[in-house]
C-alpha cells in the first residue's frame, strides 16, 4: 500500500470519530437530566401539627401512569432529592399517600414541627425514582378554645353558638367539634378566633368541647351547660276544663310515672308534670313554711302522663281544680261567707263587690262561683275573676241589680251526700255509671272535684247524663270497682295568668338532692291560662 493511500485512511477516520462526537455532544445538549414534574397543591400550606389532607394534580402529565403505590415525604431542602432520603431533621415521610388517578394523588400529613424551617417541599417518588414535587408551607398556629357564647342553653339543642379560641382555620369545612360527644353542626368559620355552630341536644349538665382542624385538636373541659328545659303545645288554654299537652323535653326515659289512684300531688315515689307560678321549689329553707309545704308549690299538674320517647311526653292539665300548699287538691266542702258580718256592697253596672269580711276570700278561690242569695243580681255562672284586697273581689260579670245586706253572699256551693255517693268504674274508662246519693247540687257542678276509691286525684266532673246517673270525669278511671265513697266539691279553677309547666323527678317534699331534678322556667315553658 502506498504511503499516500495510507494517510488518506488515516485522515477519514479521524473524520469519522469527530463527527460521531460532534453528534454526541448535540445529542446531550437536547437531552438534559430528568426534571419531575411540578404539581399544583390544593392547599399551599398547614399546620406544623399535621393532621390534614390535600391533593396533589398535574393537568397536563400523566406522573402516576402505571404506578399502584406512590410514596411521599417532606424535606425542609430547596429541592427534593432524587432518592428517598432518611428520616431525621430534615426529612418526614409520609405514610398516608393514595392514588386517585394517573394525574392526582392525596397525603395526609404527619406533624412536621421537626422540620426547623417553614419552607418545604413535598415529594414523591416511586420505589427510589422521584416522580413529582410541590412546594408547601408549614405554620406554627397554636389553635385554642376560650370560651363558648352563650355559656348554656337548653337539652333541646337547635340554638346557635359561637365558639370563641385562637388558630381557627377559615375555610368552610376545615372544622370539626363535639360538644358534649355529640358533632356540632352547621360549622361556619367566621375568623381565625371564632365560629358558630348548632348545639346538638344531650342531656342537663357540664360538657366539654372538642375542635378538630388542619391547626389541631383543642378541647375545653367544663365548657358548655345543659339545662333541663322543656317545651309544651299548646302554651294557652281556658279555665273551663281540662287541656291535653304535649311536652318536649330529655331524658324522659328516665321518670319513674305512675297515673293510679293513689298517686297525689305529694306522692314521693313519682314523676310530676306540676303547674307552677314562678320557680318550683320543693324545698324548706325556713320553720315558717309549715312542716310538709313547699315554699312554691303546684296550682295543678297533670294526670294521664304518657312517655313517647325520651324527648317527648303527654299528659291531661287540669285547670278546673287547684293544689293547695299541702300538696292536696283544694275542696269547697261548704260555702264561704265572707260577709257574714259584714255587709257586702253591691253596685248595679260594676263587676266589684267590696265591704267583705277581710281576709276570707283569697287568690286560692279565683274561681269559685258566686251563691247565696246575691248570685240572683248576677247573670248565672259568675264566678270570682280576682282578689283586689283583703275585702274586695272582682266577678266575672257586672252586677244587676245593688244590694247592701249582710249575710246573704256567699262563695262556693254548699254541698251535700259528699261521702254516700256509689257507682260503677270500668279500667280504662272516663264513664262513671250507676251513680247514686248525689244531690242536685253534685251532680250540676261540671268542673267540681270528684273524690272517691279508684278515683284519680284531682279528677273533675266534665259531664252529667241520665239525671245525674251517669258522670263523665276527666281522667279515665285505673282499675275497675264499685265504690261507695263518691263525693264531689267545688274546686277553685285555676286563676288567669302566666305560669311555668315543671318536670320534676319526684313530687316529694325535700327531694333527696343527688338525685333529684326538674326543669328550668324558659319562654318554651310558659302556659297562659285563660278565664272560662
Amino acid at each position: 500500500m502506498s504511503k499516500t493511500k495510507s494517510t488518506a485512511r488515516r485522515r477519514g477516520l479521524r473524520a469519522v470519530i469527530a463527527t460521531s462526537a460532534a453528534t454526541a455532544a448535540v445529542l446531550s445538549m437536547a437531552t438534559p437530566a430528568f426534571a419531575e414534574p411540578i404539581l399544583t397543591l390544593s392547599s399551599a400550606g398547614g399546620s406544623s401539627a399535621g393532621g390534614n389532607t390535600i391533593t396533589a394534580n398535574s393537568t397536563s402529565v400523566a406522573w402516576l401512569n402505571g404506578i399502584t403505590s406512590p410514596t411521599a415525604a417532606v424535606t425542609n431542602a430547596t429541592t427534593c432529592p432524587a432518592t428517598p432520603g432518611t428520616a431525621g431533621t430534615t426529612w418526614v415521610s409520609v405514610p398516608s399517600v393514595k392514588k386517585l388517578s394517573n394525574y392526582k394523588a392525596s397525603v395526609t400529613f404527619p406533624a412536621l414541627s421537626g422540620l426547623a424551617t417553614a419552607s418545604k417541599k413535598l415529594c414523591f417518588y416511586n420505589g427510589t425514582t422521584l416522580i413529582g414535587s410541590g412546594a408547601y408551607v408549614t405554620t406554627d398556629v397554636t389553635q385554642s378554645v376560650t370560651s363558648i357564647l352563650p355559656s348554656g342553653g337548653p337539652a333541646l339543642g337547635g340554638g346557635t353558638i359561637t365558639v370563641v379560641g385562637t388558630g381557627f382555620p377559615t375555610t368552610a369545612g376545615s372544622i370539626t367539634a363535639t360538644l358534649g360527644g355529640l358533632a356540632l353542626t352547621n360549622i361556619t368559620p367566621v375568623s381565625s378566633t371564632s365560629f358558630t355552630a348548632t348545639a346538638p341536644p344531650h342531656a342537663a349538665g357540664l360538657v366539654p368541647i372538642l375542635v378538630t382542624s388542619s391547626n389541631g385538636q383543642s378541647t375545653l373541659t367544663s365548657a358548655y351547660t345543659y339545662t333541663n328545659g322543656i317545651v309544651v303545645t299548646p302554651n294557652t288554654a281556658p279555665n273551663s276544663g281540662p287541656v291535653d299537652v304535649d311536652v318536649i323535653g330529655m331524658n324522659f326515659l328516665s321518670l319513674n310515672v305512675s297515673n293510679t289512684a293513689a298517686n297525689s300531688a305529694s306522692t314521693a315515689a313519682y314523676a310530676k308534670v306540676f303547674l307552677t307560678r314562678g320557680i318550683y321549689n320543693p324545698y324548706r329553707s325556713t320553720a315558717a313554711v309549715p312542716a310538709g309545704d313547699k315554699p312554691n308549690g303546684p296550682i295543678s299538674e297533670c294526670h294521664n302522663i304518657l312517655v313517647i320517647s325520651d324527648s317527648e311526653l303527654i299528659c291531661t292539665l287540669e285547670l278546673t281544680s287547684r293544689i293547695g300548699t299541702d300538696g292536696n287538691w283544694v275542696a269547697e266542702a261548704t260555702a264561704l261567707n265572707p260577709d257574714n258580718t259584714n255587709a257586702a256592697v253591691i253596685t248595679q253596672g260594676s263587676d266589684i263587690i267590696s265591704g267583705l269580711a277581710a281576709g276570707i276570700i283569697k287568690e286560692q278561690h279565683i274561681g269559685l262561683p258566686i251563691t247565696g242569695t246575691s248570685a240572683s243580681l248576677f247573670p248565672s255562672g259568675t264566678y270570682v275573676s280576682d282578689v283586689i284586697s283583703t275585702t274586695a273581689i272582682r266577678v266575672s260579670n257586672v252586677a244587676t241589680g245593688a244590694t247592701t245586706v249582710a249575710g246573704d253572699f256567699t262563695v262556693g256551693r254548699t254541698n251535700t251526700g259528699a261521702t254516700a255517693g256509689t257507682g260503677t268504674l270500668v279500667a280504662g274508662s272516663n264513664v262513671i255509671t250507676g251513680v247514686s246519693s248525689f244531690t242536685a247540687a253534685n251532680v250540676v257542678a261540671v268542673g267540681s272535684l270528684i273524690t272517691g276509691t279508684g278515683i284519680p286525684k284531682g279528677a273533675t266532673i266534665t259531664g252529667v247524663a241520665n239525671s245525674g246517673a251517669t258522670i263523665t270525669i276527666s281522667v279515665p278511671t285505673p282499675v275497675a270497682g264499685t265504690p261507695s265513697d263518691l263525693a264531689a266539691f267545688s274546686s277553685p279553677h285555676v286563676p288567669r295568668g302566666a305560669y311555668n309547666l315543671t318536670v320534676v323527678s319526684t313530687g316529694a317534699t325535700e327531694p333527696v338532692v343527688s338525685t333529684y331534678s326538674q326543669s328550668i322556667p324558659s319562654s318554651g315553658s310558659t302556659f297562659t291560662v285563660a278565664d272560662y
